[in-house]
């Protein structure tokens, strides 16, 4: 865990390696964000410029949860951050998530895995819309198709014979069903 790097898809050559950068969670994704001036690579609270490799700021609390990124705006665990190329500034934060899950959102609004309980809230403010008790688990990675979202549940883990199940339920900010 840890490395990072960039290769010539055609050769397979060794582009870029970030210098000043080594570590965080191998069980994370990268995702993309394009801030006008560059593409960057956001891995593990950091962003990075996908050109040269080189770190543009770093210190974002990301843990195991993949972000989501939405123009500007980029939701991990349970906060939402304004980016911008000098940082990223939290504008809310909730205790609701569990380190190891990925909110998804949509239609403005963010789904995510509180461990023991599934909670909707509003994109850019936090507010909680509905909160579903006894359908969280211990890491998430939710994925949406046809309006529904696809998740792991309780009441098991996915590290244990207990195992966990499946959930699917509509991505609506009105209720949970």
């Amino acid at each position: 865990p840890g490395a990072r790097a960039a290769y010539d898809l055609d050769t397979g050559k060794l582009l870029w390696q970030p210098k000043d950068w080594q570590g965080g969670s191998a069980n994370t994704s990268p995702v993309l964000w394009n801030n006008g001036a560059r593409k960057c690579i956001i891995i593990n609270g950091c962003c990075i410029d996908s050109q040269n490799g080189n770190v543009l700021w770093k210190g974002v609390k990301q843990n195991e949860s993949t972000p989501v990124v939405v123009g500007n705006d980029m939701a991990v665990l349970a906060s939402l951050y304004t980016l911008a190329p000098e940082g990223a500034t939290r504008v809310w934060q909730q205790i609701w998530s569990f380190d190891r899950s990925s909110p998804l959102v949509y239609q403005g609004n963010i789904f995510i895995n509180g461990g023991k309980d599934y909670r909707c809230g509003d994109f850019k403010t936090g507010a909680e819309k509905w909160c579903k008790q006894g359908i969280g688990t211990d890491m998430n990675s939710p994925i949406l198709a046809d309006g529904k979202i696809i998740a792991f549940c309780g009441p098991g883990h996915s590290h244990t014979d207990e195992g966990c199940g499946i959930v699917i339920f509509r991505a609506t900010p009105d209720r949970y069903e």
